[in-house]
């Protein structure tokens, strides 16, 4: 994990000692040290590795199309820049892993639903067993619900 990021922070810190314009210079200067914190922050998190390498090959892609751009010789750096995946990899990697996240989500989300429909069940139940009818519990819970809503501001 982070080979990807490792080796794109080495570009921009190779670009980072060629460029010359103080502009330029300031637009990089901090993306090493993002790098070492943001890696130390990774704990063996796939989304977060994934997330840094994105981020990492995209500064180093904006680094190497600068030197390009500047006119500042860059052959060995694009040399290592073109051994990296892509950008749209790498980010399509952090996507899916995203979807993994969103899939967890929509069962929590769905165990929730169905937890809460079996609430409202018992609720009306035990409304029934203090007297009121099926159909006054249901009316009093919809209130209740509408109340809850509206003091939320949905």
């Amino acid at each position: 994990m982070g080979e990807i990021a490792k080796q794109a922070n080495q570009i921009v810190k190779k670009a980072l000692e060629r460029l010359t314009e103080k502009r330029d210079i300031e637009n990089f200067q901090d993306v090493p040290t993002i790098y070492n914190n943001a890696s130390g922050m990774i704990n063996d998190d796939e989304r977060k590795a994934a997330l840094l390498d994105a981020w990492m090959v995209s500064q180093a892609t904006n680094a190497v199309f600068l030197l390009w751009r500047r006119g500042i010789e860059h052959d060995d750096i694009e040399k290592t820049w073109r051994e990296l995946p892509t950008t749209d990899t790498v980010a399509q990697h952090y996507e899916d892993l995203l979807k993994k996240d969103n899939e967890v989500a929509d069962r929590l989300e769905a165990e929730r639903r169905d937890f809460m429909r079996h609430q409202h069940e018992l609720d009306i139940f035990k409304a029934v067993l203090n007297g009121q009818t099926k159909e006054e519990a249901e009316a009093r819970y919809q209130e209740y619900q509408n109340k809850a809503a509206k003091s939320v501001g949905a």
